[in-house]
């Protein structure tokens, strides 16, 4: 490649992966604020419609803009979406035949849009639309578009020549470099390292580049096909060794080639009345929260989990369309994404991905992920999803040792250095009698980590042939060297026994209102609470509190800079919102103010106020009590192996939930009862009454579910007949006796009179 066509791709590559990141992050920073970029669009489409749009339009009549046509149809496409049925017949206005007001109701922003898809054309009317009118930045992105334009339509790239170049360069980066520092003080630092290392490039030629990819693609393919021919091969070993040696081959070996295809999960997400039921394949500790040191915490942060992804869509689907919608993720996915495809194959739409692994460790998360990622296939797919249609996801996990190791090799740790990490975590995880045989079976405690693999693997085949094959509550399973039960124990089996289901409590609506400003809105409500006459809602979706009164009226948003989970009362005008990115918020929902932050050692999830101290669950693991300087009073540790989600304190005792089972305790950390049922199977929210009885939550079958203050007596209260639908919300106010309950989506928040029969 000559020097003149180095040069004019160097520009080309500088433009498009710098300057174009640089003005995306500076709307998410700068204008966007904690609004996403779909809210932010609907709520600026007045402004921006008329950028395209010449003729009034039907909000012109409260406030003017004069359109110019700045942009092209599909341009204005990127952003919206526009669907003629949602048009209002009275808004438009005629003088003849002649349309003179058009109306823009038509136009919504699309679904869980990303600001990274703008041009610079766009990016810089959205800048001068709705941004703070600044010199400095109306000319760089000019600059920068003034270069685009000229080496894009540039006929001959030879004529690139050094003189040229460094002129174009320069101009590039005084601008880029100036757009950077209006975001922040650290952060040219790093756009400057980018652009050097940009102008440093080796640029090949265009079929080398196609060439790469293809023979990079087809190998990833081979590589899923690979692995679905070893799966295949292992099912069929096992099978005919368990028909030949039934006395021999009755357990180990057979759980051991089938874990990693055991079904461990499922739960559902909706997008419109599309039903999307998620399936995860694997064993239960690849859904547990990493449980190590700090290094290994730190390190672990960084670590993409590499899963086999499968969708089995309608046969009326196109499945040439599904196929590109998500080739197109392949191609446009960026480093920063929770979920990457890395390949996918269209004989069966299956991907080889990558997903995040705080993501991975977190039910709800990796629902609104999949949710987000599905929304956005469909849409671009073309598929009506106004009609009713179920498909699933299939996702299978790795084993969580091969996650461990994939993830430190991917950080650059070899097995001499990762090893040192993981041996301390995997020795604490075994029971003291088996850590006990194999350190004396290997003569001392000095381990490799292959050693200590082997060893495990032989201390759990010795376990199972000794085990009385009829003494089905206490069969060490593959899955035994980690410490989980994957089979109720005899206490437990007779404490279900004793369970009863008479408790005498009933509910009657008192009426059920609306969040929503307007029928476009995407909402992902995660909990409720309500102080009296007024409701608070934590939108994860749009990273903001939704606040109204009781009866649905005066709704207003309050926007945050992280993404909101749980919420509590502090006192009438203040709540407790715990975030993603370790994060607890103090607001005054009064003023519409964060009074304060508090940062928290580990992510934070359920979260109750009682006594001038927060509890707050970190890390899925521990209870924190926290007063609201955010000085740590005590920790409390939870005896499960699953992850704790929500939590709520009354009086002298704290219930707190994981996915399946509900825990007392008192509030120095004592265990008072534990409850389980076995079609409980997704919780996700708890409250309680004044009578200390247990409230909570089930995602996955839409039910209320009652629980005695003693753990003894339960019964469903109430159901999807009830108008449950992805149930999610639930706050019991014990002043007035009411619960309040709302459903994931729709927006529909109902609350019930709670009497005692």
């Amino acid at each position: 490649m000559t020097q003149q066509r180095n040069n004019y791709f160097k520009l080309v590559a500088v433009i498009v992966d710098v300057a174009y990141l640089v003005i995306s992050k500076y709307i998410k920073e700068k204008i966007l604020g904690s609004d996403s970029f779909e809210s932010f669009l609907n709520k600026e489409k007045h402004k921006l419609v008329h950028i395209y749009e010449t003729s009034p339009c039907c909000e012109c009549r409260i406030l003017s803009i004069n359109g110019e046509k700045l942009i092209s149809k599909k341009q204005l496409h990127m952003l919206y979406k526009s669907d003629e049925g949602n048009q209002i017949r009275d808004h438009k206005e005629y003088t003849g035949s002649k349309l003179t007001r058009i109306c823009i109701c038509k136009y919504s922003a699309k679904a869980h849009i990303d600001v990274r898809v703008v041009d610079i054309t766009l990016a810089n009317y959205i800048i001068q639309k709705c941004g703070k009118q600044g010199l400095g930045i109306d000319n760089w992105i000019e600059q920068i578009k003034d270069v685009r334009n000229e080496i894009f339509h540039r006929s001959d790239i030879q004529e690139m020549t050094n003189d040229i170049f460094d002129r174009k360069w320069s101009k590039l980066e005084g601008s880029i470099m100036g757009i950077a520092k209006e975001i922040g003080s650290a952060y040219p630092v790093e756009i400057e390292q980018m652009i050097m290392q940009t102008k440093k490039l080796t640029i090949v030629d265009d079929y080398m580049l196609k060439y790469e990819i293809i023979c990079r693609d087809y190998w990833r393919n081979k590589c899923i096909e690979f692995e679905r021919a070893q799966h295949k091969m292992i099912e069929e070993k096992a099978a005919s060794l368990h028909r030949t040696m039934p006395k021999w081959f009755s357990r180990s070996m057979e759980e051991d080639c089938q874990k990693t295809m055991r079904r461990i999960e499922t739960f559902n997400t909706m997008v419109d009345n599309i039903n999307v039921m998620i399936n995860i394949f694997g064993i239960w500790e690849n859904l547990e929260m990493f449980d190590a040191t700090e290094q290994v915490k730190e390190d672990v942060k960084r670590i993409h989990i590499p899963v086999v992804m499968q969708l089995d869509i309608p046969t009326s689907w196109d499945k040439t369309k599904v196929f590109e919608a998500i080739d197109g993720f392949r191609l446009n996915g960026t480093t920063d994404m929770n979920i990457r495809i890395k390949a996918i194959s269209i004989e069966d739409i299956t991907m080889y991905a990558e997903v995040a692994e705080r993501v991975l460790c977190n039910i709800h998360k990796l629902r609104s992920e999949i949710n987000k990622l599905m929304s956005t296939m469909l849409s671009e797919a073309e598929i009506n999803t106004t009609e009713h249609a179920e498909f699933g996801v299939n996702l299978k996990i790795p084993d969580r040792s091969e996650v461990y190791i994939r993830g430190l090799e991917s950080l650059g740790q070899c097995q001499d250095t990762y090893g040192s990490l993981l041996i301390p975590v995997m020795l604490d995880k075994l029971p003291i009698t088996v850590k006990s045989n194999i350190t004396r079976e290997n003569g001392n405690d000095d381990w490799t980590l292959g050693n200590l693999r082997k060893a495990i693997q032989r201390e759990i085949s010795i376990q199972e042939a000794s085990t009385n094959e009829s003494e089905s509550y206490d069969i060490p399973t593959a899955s035994f060297h980690a410490g989980i039960e994957n089979r109720p124990n005899k206490e437990n089996v007779q404490d279900q026994i004793s369970v009863k289901t008479n408790l005498p409590v009933s509910v009657t609506l008192r009426h059920q209102i609306n969040i929503k400003k307007s029928e476009n809105e995407n909402l992902f409500i995660t909990s409720c609470i309500k102080i009296g006459n007024t409701l608070v809602f934590t939108d994860y979706s749009n990273n903001r509190l939704i606040i109204c009164n009781s009866d649905g009226t005066d709704i207003h948003h309050i926007p945050l800079s992280y993404t909101p989970n749980y919420t509590t009362e502090i006192d009438s005008n203040t709540v407790a919102v715990s975030c993603d990115d370790r994060i607890i918020l103090i607001i005054n929902i009064s003023t519409r103010s964060i009074a304060s932050k508090i940062n928290t050692s580990d992510d934070c999830y359920g979260i109750s106020y009682n006594g001038n101290n927060l509890y707050v669950v970190i890390g899925n693991r521990m209870i924190h009590v926290i007063d609201l300087t955010g000085k740590i009073i005590r920790a409390i540790p939870v005896p499960t192996d699953r992850a704790i989600n929500d939590i709520t304190v009354d009086r002298d005792r704290l219930v707190c939930i994981d996915l399946t089972s509900i825990f007392c305790f008192s509030l120095d950390g004592k265990l008072m009862w534990k409850f389980i049922k076995d079609d409980i199977q997704d919780l996700v929210r708890v409250t309680t009454d004044n009578e200390r009885n247990v409230y909570v939550a089930n995602h996955n079958t839409d039910t209320v579910v009652v629980v005695s203050d003693d753990g003894q007596l339960h019964r469903e209260l109430l159901t999807k007949s009830d108008g449950l639908d992805r149930l999610f919300g639930i706050y019991f106010v014990k002043k007035e006796n009411i619960l309040l309950v709302c459903n994931e989506v729709d927006g529909k928040p109902f609350l019930f009179d709670v009497k005692k029969k």
